[in-house]
């Protein structure tokens, strides 16, 4: 069985900050580094304004985080 049977399937909106996830279900990840976007989303606003609106369009049916979100 696989180890995320149940709670989320191959080809789902599924943004992760662990890229591991979608890729054990043979999907390509969303982000493949969150400091590496964070970086890259300061020299480059549009791409992170690509994904913040993607997020608040609710284009995403799973949001996986490492950790709780926090406000910043």
């Amino acid at each position: 069985m696989h180890p995320l049977a149940g709670y989320v399937q191959r080809g789902e909106s599924l943004l992760s900050e662990d890229p591991a996830i979608p890729a054990l279900l043979g999907d390509r990840p969303v982000v493949l580094d969150a400091f590496t976007l964070r970086q890259l989303a300061s020299s480059h606003p549009e791409w992170g304004d690509e994904l913040v609106q993607r997020i608040r369009a609710k284009r995403f049916r799973l949001v996986v985080l490492l950790r709780p979100a926090t406000p910043s």
